[in-house]
């Protein structure tokens, strides 16, 4: 029986200089028609300015008219703005009527654009300290999308950066017209800082703020107000004299506003120094804190096996440098028990965690030990030991009863729901996972929003409230492409499948399962994947495909023979 398939637009706008982007854009754009057009019954179509005639008229006008025809936009902006398109006059530049064209479009319920990706290319330090005319309009452009806060950008580092954020973007706009049972809870940015506020500092003033005071302080003073373009031109001209602690933070800075494979090309350079140092020069917490930044960022990008070794060798240095490192030492082992413990090797991770809240209670921090209380209590769930796990997060909760670390506070409701969910508990652990989201959207945190979202679609699957938790996976699955976060991409995916299976879409549920099992088997998450794999073959055997059903038990079978997680045995049969 024929299939059916849908065919959408994509208009690629850029001012020149980017043409080997473009070329990657429009290559992403077949490779996904490729490997995705029969899981989600559409394929997208690339157009540009390169493809529309010319004429008499205004080179432009026909150029908008091309775009009023696209279902999406992909517009790019690196160091140069464009050339003035002629006209009324308005705009300075073509791309940026372009893009104006499309915002219009959007708003107009007869034209068929649905949505606009808008990719900044990051540009060299040297560049942002002494921005030229055209860049300082790029940087101005970026600016108002800050402060309008209705359209959330990207930025990408390298061209590896660039195919992620496309096939994501593709990704997202299949299931929106393919995938989605029900509506998007919303459009536009959804998880941002509860004080929006609105900077009317130009680049200018940041270079006199930063002359006048602390560079570093003024940058992380931008970061916390979530101006990211004034805190990177600050962050910039605080790290020019090349001092590693300085850099560190702005390494941090950067992984935390989802460019990581910028965060490592900063980490990697603080190590460069440190190693070409004398040892009286070098910092171990400087050091430590890089290692740490490296392997959570590997983590993130699904690398858990050079995850595992930065982490590692960040502990043994915060160790060796003795009572002065506690609290780095106890940062370092928590993050490695995760790392661990995404690895399936329980024993590792509990020892990590039993030697950071030691650590964590003999530097006297109850607030951070409450952090290593809730990973504790993870543990405990995921291998069975409710009642200790319990125990674990009462005691974190009541560590952060005085509300001095929300973000803790938010992860232990998390952790309680996960508890109250393996006992059965659904309307509990409803009740504890939404009290974890509402203290997470009140951080405007998207990877830690995306995680609570997560837990709330779970329970809401096994609530039989199908259609929240799709409204709830989905936005998910756009927290975690906010925040750049690989690892819980997968894991939305995932959920999504779920959905997709519970609700008769087996050809979707078996494309985004099948994926979610390929990553997570990158990642080299067992536990993951071992999941994946058994919704999987519950996908396979609804769709009549008996034999590979079987294949995907069996592979899950296997890999949860080597873990310690009890439910996800008794899933499989193994533990009856």
């Amino acid at each position: 029986m024929p299939s059916e398939i849908y065919a959408y637009r994509v208009f690629i706008a850029s001012p020149g200089g980017l043409d080997q982007e473009r070329a990657i854009v429009r290559e992403q754009i077949s490779l996904f028609n490729e490997s995705r057009m029969l899981d989600f019954g559409c394929v997208f179509s690339s157009y540009g300015w390169e493809g529309v005639p010319g004429g008499m008229r205004r080179p432009q006008a026909a150029i908008n008219e091309e775009i009023e025809q696209c279902d999406y936009m992909i517009l790019m902006l690196g160091s140069r703005w464009g050339s003035n398109p002629a006209g009324d006059g308005i705009y300075t530049s073509g791309t940026e009527e372009e893009f104006h064209i499309a915002q219009d479009c959007l708003s107009k319920p007869d034209h068929p654009m649905a949505d606009t990706l808008v990719l900044f290319k990051g540009v060299s330090d040297e560049q942002l300290r002494d921005p030229g005319d055209q860049l300082k309009k790029v940087l101005e452009f970026r600016q108002k999308l800050d402060d309008e806060r209705k359209l959330f950008y990207k930025s990408f580092d390298d061209v590896d950066g660039l195919r992620k954020e496309v096939t994501i973007r593709l990704e997202r706009w299949a299931l929106d017209q393919r995938g989605a049972g029900v509506p998007r809870l919303s459009r536009g940015m959804q998880s941002i800082r509860p004080t929006e506020v609105e900077s009317e500092a130009t680049l200018q003033d940041v270079k006199e703020e930063c002359i006048a005071e602390d560079s570093i302080e003024i940058a992380e003073k931008y970061a916390s107000q979530g101006l990211t373009v004034q805190a990177d031109a600050a962050f910039v001209r605080a790290t020019a004299d090349g001092d590693t602690q300085n850099l560190e933070r702005y390494a941090r800075f950067l992984r935390r506003t989802g460019r990581l494979s910028k965060s490592l090309e900063v980490n990697q350079q603080v190590l460069d120094k440190l190693s070409g140092a004398t040892p009286e020069e070098v910092s171990p917490q400087v050091r430590a804190r890089t290692l740490c930044n490296i392997g959570i960022i590997q983590r993130k990008t699904g690398d858990l096996n050079s995850s595992r070794a930065s982490l590692r060798e960040a502990v043994e240095t915060a160790r060796s440098a003795g009572p002065e490192l506690l609290g780095t030492l106890a940062y370092a082992l928590d993050n490695l028990s995760i790392t661990v413990g995404r690895h399936g090797d329980d024993k590792e991770a509990a020892k990590h965690l039993e030697e950071a809240l030691a650590v964590r209670e003999r530097a006297g921090d109850s607030v951070q030990a409450a952090n290593t209380l809730t990973n504790l209590a993870r543990l405990y769930r995921r291998t069975g030991q409710l009642d200790s796990a319990k125990e674990s997060c009462e005691s974190a909760i009541a560590h952060l009863s005085g509300g001095s670390d929300k973000a803790a506070l938010a992860s232990a409701h998390a952790a309680m729901g996960e508890i109250l969910e393996a006992e059965g508990d659904l309307n509990g652990a409803q009740a504890s996972f939404s009290t974890g989201l509402s203290i997470n959207e009140s951080l405007g945190m998207p990877d830690l929003v995306a995680l609570s979202l997560t837990q709330v679609s779970r329970v809401l699957i096994e609530l039989g409230d199908l259609a929240a938790a799709e409204r709830n996976a989905q936005r998910s699955f756009d927290e975690n492409d906010r925040a750049s976060n690989h690892e819980g991409l997968t894991a939305s995916r995932h959920l999504l499948g779920r959905i997709y299976l519970k609700t008769d879409r087996y050809d979707l549920a078996t494309g985004m399962l099948e994926k979610a099992a390929d990553d997570y088997a990158t990642m080299r998450n067992p536990t993951g994947e071992a999941w994946a794999r058994l919704h999987l073959s519950q996908a396979q055997m609804k769709n009549g495909n008996e034999g590979v059903a079987s294949e995907a038990l069996a592979r899950a079978k296997f890999l949860a023979s080597g873990l310690t997680n009890s439910s996800l045995r008794a899933q499989v049969g193994l533990d009856q």
